[in-house]
């Protein structure tokens, strides 16, 4: 019979090492405390080198797991659900509709996966797993600093300090605030269990610094969390620390409080002075109050008297923090008697503008309905990362700017389908059955006040991505699943007698070194697969730009034959991305006029096609195309690609405006050579564009609509043109004269057809005679 498995929290064993292991900790160590300094690694230039870092990172783990033989016989389900994810992503490029963003964001996905599992054999030390939770509360420390001095005017970092919002190098104050919120769990946790009094009031003091931060950031989401996530906190670990841990949070919380009030007011007044003598004054009240023993407070006692337990007591006090917080959401305008005392002014004045008629709440809700609306189209596996920014604005109904679903879990189905939804979700299920045998077999354990704080900030990330996207962040990716893997790595399952080989399983002493030497063998080669694979690929990605920037600045200084050589071989490392394509057509086209080349003219064309077929839905591109086909004297494909910047914008006038002056032009072109089917093709595409417009834009394409009335008369529609043409009325002078002058046509032409011999309901138009009319008129 098979021996009963116990869960354990692994604080003594020393996991199976190689002299490897330091090297890849501080690989892990720098991507966890770097990347937020690089504006979160979001952009993609930031993010390709972090890449091949956690790469390199990640195959010397995979060394030194081998080295030690370190292997799991049976793996986790949560592990299996990681691999779950990465598949589901690798299965999204079948229907991914820009490929070269598919791919990076399977590379980002696999670097969390690497993390991940880093992160875990790194948590299977004790003091390597409170190394990796301090190198991630520094960085939002440093972060805090340099968010402070940006709004004081010290720093300048882009982004940091923007209408009012400390935003840090994160660049969005909500990330920010939701990081922060989550090491401030982490750094209570820390406090609480460091035995030197000098590291007790570090991070007592950097813990003040987070709040005030927290409060600066106006992320109105981390408020209504924060306080739920610091009872919980306290309600989970030992009671053998609730009392330090209330106790620290009263003083970080009120000096945070009553210093950020003064310092933001102030700032927000042009007093920068006075704002930080009160920021430092806050500083030294909280490390002065750090100073006191716990043990010395009477009023703690007195509660313990009175028979009041401490985690009950937290737990009402923070519901009812959250409670009040969605009474003031629900009625801010309470908020400016009560509160002014308490926060700055500026986080009153955010709060009271919170409501479901507020323009972000609002957006919010549009962005997730327009998700559905391309999960429905995509089901199964997605649309492939970038999804979303490629084709939300051909499934909207109105017209709005949001690069990222504000939802990780919808995001996550519009780029990978059901199944990448799947997998996450079968991830949030695997952690949290983690934690909760973790609960049961450590109940009021010592040793896990870090192991819940981390536990904490995971859950406050997860819910608060459920309304925003800091998960697209790399940085904030390597937080959260970084904290996920340390979590598993501190939370093992190992046998009672270790002396006995699984019963039933594993029978033999040969089978078992069997079956350990296959898990390693696979665990290298897929570990070593996806290194290997995702390391090349970035690097490839990331040599591609700088190959492309190095071919910008030859194409701006008219060395057109060494950019095209730049942009060859930026292509020949990327070739799924498009703009390389767009500049090697442009180089093209360039040679084509300057030269009276046709093979260039030709190759130009060849190009851009490529492009057009990479990226479909990127309006910028075909907008450059269109330039390009400009240059050629290519009307025709000028049009075709108009109309796909339509399909991938349907909102944006100027775009009709350019169809409706190029397709008119070309048709008169068409009728002056005597081509009056091609012309008439124009209008009845002009015709068909105009029907498309979305009804808010109608007033805001008078040269379409002028276009529109015009084709419409020529084609024998009177009524119709009459209606368009008095659209185009409204436009500037010249397209009001010219206006007025169709609209006589069209009279003219009704007065044609009532002449016209009975049982004729709509003939056709004299050309000649109309237009002879016209400029007879126009004279």
């Amino acid at each position: 019979m098979m021996q009963k498995m116990s869960f354990h929290l692994n604080s003594k064993v020393e996991p199976p090492s190689s002299h490897l292991r330091p090297f890849f900790l501080l690989g892990v160590y720098m991507l966890t405390f770097l990347s937020p300094f690089w504006r979160g690694l979001y952009f993609e230039k930031d993010l390709l080198p972090a890449i091949v870092v956690a790469a390199i990172a990640f195959s010397i783990c995979l060394a030194d797991q081998l080295l030690a033989r370190d292997s799991d016989f049976f793996p986790d389900p949560l592990d299996i659900a990681m691999l779950a994810m990465l598949l589901a992503y690798i299965l999204s490029l079948i229907a991914a509709v820009h490929r070269h963003d598919a791919i990076v964001e399977l590379l980002k996905i696999c670097t969390f996966v690497m993390v991940y599992w880093m992160a875990f054999r790194a948590g299977k030390n004790e003091r390597d797993f409170k190394r990796l939770l301090l190198m991630a509360y520094l960085a939002a420390v440093v972060m805090a600093i340099i968010g402070l001095g940006a709004a004081l005017g010290w720093v300048h970092f882009e982004g940091a300090y923007e209408q009012g919002h400390i935003r840090s190098t994160l660049q969005y104050h909500n990330a920010l605030g939701i990081y922060l919120a989550a090491m401030n769990i982490v750094g209570l946790a820390l406090c609480l269990r460091t035995e030197r009094s000098l590291s007790r009031l570090a991070y007592t003091g950097g813990n003040y610094l987070l709040l005030v931060v927290i409060l600066g950031s106006l992320s109105r989401g981390t408020w209504l969390l924060y306080p739920l996530a610091m009872g919980t906190f306290v309600f989970l670990i030992s009671v053998s620390y609730r009392r330090k841990a209330v106790y620290q949070l009263l003083i970080f919380i009120s000096t945070g409080l009553l210093a950020g009030r003064l310092f933001f007011n102030n700032l927000n007044s042009s007093n920068e002075l006075i704002a930080v003598t009160f920021l430092i004054l806050g500083l030294m009240l909280s490390i002065a109050a750090s100073m006191i023993k716990v043990s010395q407070l009477a009023f703690m006692d007195r509660l313990a008297e009175k028979g009041i337990n401490l985690k009950y007591l937290l737990a009402a006090v923070s519901i009812g923090m959250v409670l009040l917080a969605i009474f003031f959401i629900s009625n801010p305008s309470s908020l400016s008697g009560v509160m002014r005392y308490i926060v700055p002014d500026a986080a009153i004045a955010r709060a009271q503008k919170t409501s479901v008629q507020d323009g972000s709440f609002q957006d919010r809700l549009t962005t997730d309905k327009d998700a559905l609306r391309i999960i429905k189209d995509y089901p199964l596996t997605g649309t492939g990362g970038g999804g979303w920014k490629a084709l939300y604005h051909s499934y909207a109904s109105r017209l709005y700017w949001i690069n990222e679903v504000h939802n990780f879990y919808l995001q996550t189905t519009v780029e990978a389908g059901v199944l990448g939804l799947i997998a996450l979700l079968a991830v949030a299920f695997f952690f949290l059955r983690l934690l909760l045998r973790a609960r049961a077999s450590s109940l009021d354990n010592p040793d896990d006040v870090l192991l819940w704080a981390a536990a904490v900030a995971v859950i406050i990330i997860a819910v608060h991505s459920s309304f925003d996207f800091e998960l697209s962040m790399a940085a904030v990716g390597f937080l959260f699943f970084g904290l996920i893997g340390l979590i598993r790595g501190r939370t093992i399952k190992f046998k009672l007698d270790k002396r006995k080989s699984l019963e039933g399983e594993i029978r033999s002493r040969d089978l078992q070194r069997l079956v350990k030497h296959n898990s390693l063998l696979i665990t290298g080669i897929l570990g070593g697969l996806l290194a290997l694979t995702t390391g090349i690929t970035a690097s490839s990605f990331y040599i591609a730009s700088l190959q492309g920037d190095k071919g910008a600045q030859a194409l701006e200084t008219g060395r057109l034959d060494q950019a095209k050589i730049l942009y060859r071989q930026a292509s020949s490392l990327d070739p799924y991305n498009g703009k390389y394509q767009v500049n090697l057509a442009q180089i093209a086209a360039l040679k084509a006029t300057k030269y009276k080349d046709n093979q260039s003219a030709a190759e130009a064309i060849d190009y851009a096609h490529r492009a057009s077929e990479l990226e479909p839905y990127n309006s910028s591109l075909h907008n450059a195309l269109i330039s390009i086909y400009g240059t050629l004297g290519r009307t025709d494909l000028q049009l075709s690609e108009t109309e796909a910047v339509i399909r991938s914008n349907p909102f944006l006038p100027e775009s009709y405006e350019l169809l409706a002056k190029t397709a008119i032009k070309a048709a008169w072109s068409c009728l002056d050579r005597g081509q009056r089917e091609e012309a008439f093709s124009y209008f009845r595409l002009l015709l068909s564009t105009r029907e498309k417009v979305p009804g808010d834009l109608t007033n805001s394409t008078p040269g379409l609509n002028l276009a529109a009335g015009q084709s419409a008369l020529l084609l024998g529609e009177t009524e119709l043109a009459r209606n368009y043409l008095n659209q185009a009325v409204l436009g500037d002078e010249s397209i009001n004269k010219t206006a007025r002058l169709w609209l006589a046509g069209v009279d003219y032409v009704q007065n044609q057809r009532k002449t016209t011999r009975a049982g004729t309901t709509k003939p056709e138009v004299d050309l000649n005679a109309l237009l002879a009319f016209l400029k007879q008129s126009k004279n």
